[in-house]
């Protein structure tokens, strides 16, 4: 088992998956990743003329159900399992989420999770719709309740189910009450690694397990980082927008 210690910069020699990095590569990793970040983290502007039928608006609603996901899902890989983290260390444009400091673990729970990606969706989904002015604009009155969505982490991806009672008038009406989306994203098995990472620094006093670490079909990179220690997690087999799933978190002395 081949161990690194928290303090420790050393490259290691043989070929791995595992890559530890010295500061001049963080800073082309934090460039690359602010620019990554304010590039796909936006739901377009948009103006469509969409036909009066059920299918097409059926569409038009669930493709705003999987941007707000994307970006829901985007913004915790890069702040590290927390929409909005009380323990962080900054980066140009977002937090990292701490997940160990003083050798306590904060990694949320499953279903904390889910409940932020679910809040984030329900806050954000109107903003995307803007507010039904693309059904407005063509003469349809629209009447609505408030979106309700319900996250769920898989083994392989994630489920968003949104209940979201809708009645669309032309000279008939059109209605909906149930939304779905399926992201493709192994966040709950993102998530195993991280608490193994973090079981495996308490139990062993800061060190991390490299070797099992190469075992993991993710690549990590483990960096010095504000006086912390910070893991980047990124699962080829997860993408969003053509791009590989990434998972940010620091460990804290």
């Amino acid at each position: 088992m081949q161990k690194l210690k928290r303090s420790s910069i050393n490259m290691p020699h043989k070929k791995s998956q595992i890559t530890l990095i010295i500061l001049i590569a963080m800073v082309i990793l934090f460039a690359f990743l602010g620019v990554y970040f304010l590039t796909i983290i936006v739901s377009p502007q948009r103006s469509l003329e969409i036909p009066f039928e059920k299918g097409a608006i059926e569409q038009y609603m669930t493709n705003c159900l999987k941007a707000e996901a994307e970006n829901a899902l985007i913004l915790m890989g890069k702040q590290g399992s927390f929409l909005e983290p009380e323990e962080y260390v900054t980066s140009d444009n977002y937090k990292i989420s701490i997940l160990l400091k003083s050798n306590a673990s904060l990694i949320p729970r499953d279903s904390v999770v889910e409940e932020q990606l679910s809040s984030y969706i329900d806050e954000h989904m109107l903003s995307c719709l803007q507010n039904f002015r693309d059904f407005e604009k063509q003469g349809w009155k629209v009447t609505y309740e408030t979106p309700q969505t319900k996250a769920t982490l898989n083994k392989k991806d994630i489920t968003f189910q949104q209940l979201f009672l809708i009645s669309v008038q032309k000279d008939t009406a059109i209605t909906f009450k149930e939304f779905t989306y399926t992201a493709p994203v192994r966040l709950s098995y993102v998530l195993e690694i991280t608490k193994k990472i973090i079981d495996f620094s308490i139990l062993e006093s800061g060190y991390t397990d490299l070797t099992a670490l190469a075992a993991e079909s993710v690549n990590v990179t483990i960096m010095p980082y504000q006086g912390s220690v910070l893991y980047s997690i990124q699962d080829e087999q997860s993408r969003i927008m053509n791009e590989p799933y990434m998972f940010n978190f620091a460990i804290k002395p």
